[in-house]
C-alpha cells in the first residue's frame, strides 16, 4: 500500500486492541461506555476457558439506538450482526457516523440493500466514493478480518444471485396481487372491513396497524401472494395501515378516494418489503436468510 487512507486514520478504534484500551474507562463497565451521542458499546464474555493459564477476553457490541450492528472479538474480527431491515431504521446515522468511530464505511445501494466497504483496504489516494460501490453487501454475520482487512465470507450481490424462474413466479405473484386487492377495492370489500372496525369490538384495532417488518406479517403477506387466499385478519392489516402511508400523499388532492389509498399503500408495502418477499419466493438462488452471528 502507498500509505493509510484518510478515512482509516480518522476511524477511533481500528482493531480489538483500540477497542479493549477504550472501553477501560468506562465509568460503568457493566453499563457499557458511550460513544459520542450516537452510539453504546458493551462488553460480553465467553464461557470461561477450559485453560486456566488462558484469560478471558471479551468481546464488544456496538448498539446505535438499541440496535447491535457489529461486534469486535479477541480474533481482531468485526462481525455484522445487523440485517438490512433493522439497518435500513437507523441507516442515516450508520452513513453518517460509522466510519469516524470503526474502519468501515456503510453505503446504501438500492432499497434495505448497504454495502460495508473496509477503509483499511483502501490506499491513499484512492477514491472511497469508487470503492464504497464495490464492497460486500451486508447481511447479518459478514465478517471482517481486521488484520488484512479483508472479508472472509462475503457473498455475491443479491443482483447476480437471481433464480429466473422464481423471479417469474414473483412478477406473476405480484400483477395478480395488485388485481386482485383493486378488485376487493372496488367491490367495496374494505368497506365492509372498515365498518366493523367502526363497531365496539373493532375499536380496540382502529389506533394501531401491523408492523409490517416482522417475520409473521410478511409470512401472511407472502402466503396470499402464493395462494390468492386472502383472509380478514390481513386485508383489515393493509386497511389499518392506509392512514399513516396514504393520507399524507393525498393530504392536497381530492383524488384520493379510498381505492386509490388502498392501492398507494398496496404498493408501497410491495417496494418496501420487496427483498423480505422475495426471499419468500425462493427468488434467489442460494441462502438469503441472515447468517445469525454467534
Amino acid at each position: 500500500m502507498t500509505g493509510e487512507h484518510e478515512l482509516y486514520r480518522r476511524a477511533k478504534l481500528k482493531s480489538y486492541a483500540d477497542v479493549y484500551a477504550w472501553f477501560k474507562k468506562a465509568r460503568s463497565p457493566e453499563k457499557g461506555r458511550p460513544y459520542a451521542s450516537w452510539a453504546l458499546v458493551k462488553r460480553d464474555y465467553a464461557a470461561p476457558s477450559l485453560d486456566p493459564s488462558v484469560p478471558r477476553m471479551p468481546s464488544f457490541t456496538v448498539i446505535v439506538k438499541g440496535t447491535p450492528v457489529c461486534r469486535i472479538t479477541p480474533d481482531n474480527k468485526l462481525t455484522m450482526i445487523v440485517n438490512a431491515h433493522e439497518g435500513s431504521l437507523i441507516a442515516q446515522t450508520l452513513s453518517q457516523s460509522l466510519h469516524g468511530m470503526l474502519p468501515i464505511s456503510w453505503t446504501r445501494v438500492g432499497v434495505k440493500r448497504y454495502r460495508i466497504t473496509p477503509t483499511g483496504s483502501l490506499e491513499a489516494s484512492e477514491s472511497w466514493w469508487k470503492s464504497c460501490k464495490e464492497g460486500p453487501e451486508l447481511f447479518n454475520g459478514l465478517r471482517l478480518d481486521l488484520n488484512t482487512h479483508e472479508f472472509t465470507n462475503a457473498k455475491a450481490d443479491m443482483s447476480k444471485r437471481i433464480d429466473s424462474d422464481a423471479r417469474k413466479v414473483w412478477l406473476r405473484a405480484i400483477k395478480t396481487f395488485k388485481h386482485d386487492m383493486a378488485l376487493r377495492a372496488k367491490m367495496s370489500v374494505f368497506d365492509g372491513i372498515a365498518d366493523k372496525l367502526d363497531t365496539v369490538a373493532g375499536a380496540k384495532y382502529r389506533n394501531g396497524h401491523p408492523d409490517w417488518s416482522t417475520p409473521g406479517w410478511q409470512d401472511a403477506l407472502a402466503t396470499a401472494m402464493k395462494t390468492r387466499e386472502y383472509p380478514k385478519a390481513l386485508l383489515g392489516g393493509i386497511l389499518l395501515t392506509v392512514p399513516f402511508i396514504a393520507s399524507y400523499h393525498f393530504r392536497h388532492t381530492s383524488e384520493g378516494n379510498n381505492s386509490k389509498k388502498i392501492m398507494f399503500t398496496v404498493n408501497y408495502l410491495l417496494n418496501t418489503l420487496s427483498v423480505e418477499l422475495r426471499t419468500r419466493f425462493g427468488v434467489f438462488t442460494d441462502e438469503v436468510s441472515d447468517e445469525k452471528a454467534e
